[in-house]
């Protein structure tokens, strides 16, 4: 153990996955990523501390390739079958502690609904605040959807879209075994964001009053 303690974290990786795979009889990726599943999220010796919490390095780095090919695939893609309508739909965003923040969210869901056309949206914070993701498909299948797609208000693959929610999202299955769910992708590399960002870059360029003048 003191040895352990003391090692680079990806010796002590490797460790750990050898021991897992003799021990738990692990044959395949997917009883890998199920095993990695079940750990406490601080187990691994030599965790790095992120954020004041620490999160464990093997379990991070494995379920966040495995996720994608898995997880991610089965549950934004679903079946192969196009969802029963009326679809709900549920933008999601982390959460925050500021109500204003909370509120822009509201915001953007009315932006979205109007864009859309789309009749049954609801909104969700991962933590922190209320609704969350389980109240937000409830309140969809409450307003007669027969599917709910989970859209994530998030730029890229981190560990919130490869791993949080979709657990999030696994239990509202059990919760509504008959109404199909699925996870849409995050914003991602889109070149309608790459615009976006210009369109700020150039409006903040041409503001007389320095670098400051846009922060209100």
């Amino acid at each position: 153990l003191e040895i352990m303690r003391s090692a680079s974290p990806w010796w002590t990786l490797s460790i750990v996955l050898s021991l897992a795979v003799a021990s738990e009889g692990i044959t395949s990726s997917q009883k890998l990523l199920t095993f990695l599943q079940r750990q406490p999220k601080s187990q691994a010796p030599g965790s790095p501390r992120i954020g004041g919490q620490k999160y464990s390095l093997y379990r991070n780095r494995i379920l966040g390739s495995q996720a994608r090919r898995f997880r991610l695939r089965s549950e934004v893609n679903g079946d192969g079958e196009r969802l029963p309508e009326p679809v709900g739909v549920v933008i999601v965003d982390h959460g925050s502690r500021k109500e204003e923040s909370n509120q822009m969210l509201f915001d953007f869901a009315e932006l979205y609904r109007r864009v859309s056309s789309r009749d049954i949206i609801e909104v969700a914070h991962m933590e922190i605040a209320t609704p969350t993701i389980a109240e937000a498909v409830a309140a969809c299948i409450g307003k007669g959807a027969r599917s709910v797609i989970v859209a994530p208000y998030f730029l890229s693959y981190g560990r919130h879209v490869q791993i949080d929610i979709p657990e999030i999202v696994a239990s509202a299955r059990d919760d509504h075994p008959t109404v199909p769910i699925r996870i849409a992708p995050p914003l991602g590399m889109d070149r309608s964001i790459a615009q976006v960002i210009e369109e700020r870059v150039a409006a903040t360029a041409a503001e007389p009053g320095g670098p400051s003048s846009s922060l209100r």
